[in-house]
C-alpha cells in the first residue's frame, strides 16, 4: 500500500508509448491520477501522433519527435488552463497516443448473400468480399468522431465497422441503381428479370468504376448519387457508351452491312484511332504502378472520343460504302477495347440499355 500511494504521489517526467499489440489505433497514457511536470520528456515515435486533451476538449497536437513539455509548445493547453508565460508547476491533463501507420490486409464480406434475379438463371445469391488498409489521416477528427473515451482502441472495433458500411454502400448501390433505370424509362422496354439485371450491373459499375478512378491514396466523397448518373467519369456512362455501339452494330447487321478496311476521312476518326492505341502504354503503367485508376482515365477517355467521332461522322447513313465500312470497323474495335478495359476492372456489360 505504501508503494502504491508512492507511485501515485510521483509527477510524471516521461510520456512515451510502445505498442507491443500490433493492433491497437489510440492508447491512452496511464497516469494513474498523477501530475504531469512542466518540461516533462514527450517522446511521440514514426507512425505515431500525440494528443493532449484537457477536460474533454482536444489541445495541442505533436507530431513525431521528442518534446519538452513548456508553455511555449502547448498554446492550446495554456489557454485553456489561463497559465501565464512561464509556468511552471505540475498539471493534469489526458495523453492519447495515436497510432497513423497503415493497417493491412483487412478482410470484408458479405455475412449473408443478397439476393438477385438472373435473367438466364433465375433467383440467384450473390457474395462481395475483399481486403483493403487503412490509416488514420487525421487524429483529433479520429479521436471526436470514432474513438471517444475509449482508453484503447483496436482495429477490431473500426474493421466491424468499415465491413458494415461497404456492405450497406454495395446493397444501396443496386437499390439507386435500380431507380435510375426506372427514372430513364427503362422498364417500358424491359421485363423485370432483364431490368433487375442491368440494375445490377449498373449498381456494381457504379462502385467500382467510382472507387477505381481514384488514386489508392487519395480520398474522395462517396457519392451514390452521382456515381450512378450515365454521364460524365462514372461506370455506368462507359457502360452505356458500350451498349450504345452494340446497338449501332446490330442495325448494321440487320442491314446486311459490313465492315472493311481503315480509311481516315475525318479528324475525329484519327484522333478515335489514336485513343485506341493508347491501350498498351495505359495497361502498362497500371500495372507496373498499381494503378487501376490509369485505366479509368483511359476508358473514359476512349468513350469521349467515341462520343466526338459519333457526332462528327455519320455510320449507318454513310452513302459511301468503303467510308461506312471502314467506320463499322472503328467502331466494332472501340466497342471490344471498351469491353476488355471494363472487364479488367471488374464489370460487366450488359447486351442492351
Amino acid at each position: 500500500m505504501g508503494l502504491l500511494k508512492k507511485i501515485k504521489g510521483e509527477f510524471i517526467d516521461i510520456i512515451e508509448w510502445l505498442d507491443p499489440t500490433n493492433d491497437t489505433i489510440v492508447h491512452r497514457f496511464e497516469r494513474h491520477q498523477n501530475e504531469i511536470k512542466m518540461g516533462a520528456k514527450l517522446t511521440v515515435r514514426e507512425s505515431q501522433v500525440g494528443v493532449f486533451i484537457n477536460e474533454g476538449q482536444i489541445a495541442d497536437v505533436f507530431e513525431p519527435g521528442m518534446h519538452s513539455l513548456t508553455t511555449e509548445n502547448m498554446p492550446i493547453l495554456s489557454t485553456l488552463k489561463g497559465w501565464k508565460y512561464g509556468f511552471n508547476s505540475p498539471f493534469k491533463a489526458e495523453v492519447y497516443f495515436v497510432n497513423t501507420k497503415k493497417f493491412t490486409d483487412n478482410k470484408w464480406g458479405t455475412p449473408n448473400p443478397i439476393m438477385l434475379r438472373d435473367p438466364e438463371f433465375g433467383p440467384i445469391r450473390i457474395r462481395a468480399f475483399g481486403n483493403y488498409e487503412f490509416r488514420v489521416k487525421d487524429a483529433t477528427t479520429f479521436i471526436k468522431d470514432i474513438v471517444g473515451t475509449d482508453g484503447s482502441f483496436t482495429k477490431d472495433e473500426v474493421t466491424d465497422q468499415l465491413r458494415n458500411i461497404i456492405l450497406t454502400r454495395f446493397t444501396d448501390a443496386i437499390g439507386e441503381a435500380k431507380k435510375v433505370v426506372l427514372e430513364a424509362g427503362l422498364n417500358k422496354r424491359f421485363d423485370e428479370e432483364e431490368l433487375n439485371d442491368i440494375a445490377t450491373k449498373v449498381g456494381i459499375a457504379a462502385i467500382k468504376f467510382a472507387d477505381l478512378s481514384n488514386q489508392r491514396m487519395s480520398n474522395y466523397i462517396f457519392d451514390l448519387e452521382r456515381f450512378t448518373k450515365f454521364e460524365g467519369k462514372t461506370g455506368p456512362y462507359q457502360m452505356y457508351a458500350a451498349v450504345r455501339i452494340k446497338s449501332m452494330l446490330r442495325k448494321a447487321k440487320e442491314q446486311g452491312l459490313k465492315e472493311g478496311s481503315f480509311i481516315l476521312t475525318a479528324d475525329a476518326e484519327r484522333n478515335l484511332m489514336l485513343a485506341l492505341a493508347a491501350l498498351p502504354e495505359a495497361v502498362l503503367g497500371a500495372a507496373a504502378k498499381n494503378a487501376p485508376h490509369i485505366l479509368c482515365e483511359h476508358v473514359y477517355s476512349l468513350t469521349q472520343e467515341f462520343n466526338a467521332f459519333y457526332h462528327d461522322c455519320h455510320v449507318l447513313g454513310e452513302e459511301n460504302e468503303a467510308v461506312r465500312s471502314s467506320r463499322l470497323k472503328l467502331c466494332a474495335l472501340t466497342l471490344k477495347q471498351i469491353e476488355t478495359v471494363l472487364n479488367i476492372l471488374g464489370i460487366d456489360v450488359p447486351e442492351r440499355m
